[in-house]
């Protein structure tokens, strides 16, 4: 293999990691789980750029499939010219306290009038959907872990789960490319916070009349737990209930709407800052993706709409409790 053939093949799999893959690895060693996510973008090409003409699904990196994947991940392969850049926009201001939270934010620019950043594509049945973390599944990771380390967070760093957080620094290199936007969080990962069972349970009947009520909105365990879940504290994203519509609008959060699940994070859709990164348990207990990995156990950490824990608002202060739940 020339030097040439290697950088392409490295270029290729960052694509295939961006696009169908976020656990393969871009060593420019094209094995077997390369050729099947290629073979797999390009089944689905036109899903990732529309207009493209259909490929054959062989797992051979042809001039139209380098083409097909110039075009789906806004990069160009190794020798061609790079892609002109994104006019950098503003995202206006929060609205004021007892504003309508459902308020969409506008985007400025500096050089003319309000125009979108980010236009999404419509969300693939793989992209917006919840493949939760839990730590009955997981379990936990304590605090002397050294599978834990720093990520970049607002007021200071966060920790992180080793496989989230390189995750999480691919994804932050397409938001800054796409939205000018440097992502830092707000919570990674955090220590139980419940002494006991008995001070959950508790607080429940204090705050909401009783444990059954109670349970819809505050959890015991927390996926911040595993390592494995992130609150987003930039673009107009932040741990509160009270703008949650407004956030649901910001061109951040519709650009991981179209885009998150391509570095591997899922949201929790009751939550817009709120997302997590599910891996196998292999990977999980070693910090390491070991070749022929099968990835998350979906059938143990995806739930769907209809799930009692849809309504529990993992991030939330107590003090943001609703007050008309107070027994």
């Amino acid at each position: 293999m020339t030097p040439n053939t290697r950088e392409r093949d490295k270029w290729v799999q960052t694509c295939l990691i961006k696009l169908v893959a976020p656990t393969l690895t871009a060593d420019g060693a094209f094995g077997p789980r390369s050729h099947q996510a290629l073979k797999e973008f390009q089944r689905r090409v036109q899903e990732f750029a529309p207009g493209t003409p259909a490929l054959t699904a062989d797992g051979m990196i042809g001039p139209a499939t380098i083409a097909a994947l110039e075009a789906a991940s806004g990069s160009h392969a190794p020798g061609h010219a790079p892609a002109l850049k994104l006019q950098t926009m503003a995202v206006a201001r929060e609205p004021d306290e007892g504003s309508s939270d459902e308020t969409a934010p506008t985007l400025r620019s500096a050089a003319g009038p309000a125009a979108p950043a980010f236009v999404a594509r419509p969300a693939s049945a793989d992209s917006y959907v919840e493949r939760r973390v839990s730590v009955r599944v997981y379990g936990t990771i304590g605090p002397n872990s050294p599978l834990l380390v720093s990520v970049p967070g607002t007021g200071g760093p966060k920790r992180l789960h080793t496989l989230a957080a390189q995750a999480l620094e691919r994804m932050a290199v397409a938001v800054q490319r796409d939205l000018g936007i440097e992502l830092k969080l707000a919570s990674a990962w955090r220590a139980h916070r419940w002494e006991s069972r008995a001070q959950y349970e508790a607080v429940l009947v204090a705050k909401f009349g009783t444990i059954a009520e109670g349970k819809r909105w505050l959890a015991f365990d927390s996926p911040h737990e595993t390592g494995l879940a992130i609150d987003i504290g930039v673009g107009g994203l932040k741990p509160s209930r009270a703008s949650v519509g407004f956030q649901r609008g910001t061109p951040l959060h519709q650009w991981l709407v179209a885009h998150a699940h391509e570095f591997g994070f899922h949201p929790y859709k009751t939550e817009p800052w709120h997302w997590e990164y599910p891996m196998s348990l292999e990977a999980y207990r070693s910090g390491v993706i070991a070749p022929g990995d099968e990835g998350p156990p979906i059938e143990a950490v995806s739930f769907g709409l209809d799930d009692e824990e849809e309504t529990v608002l993992e991030d939330t202060d107590l003090e943001e409790m609703p007050s008309d739940a107070e027994g």
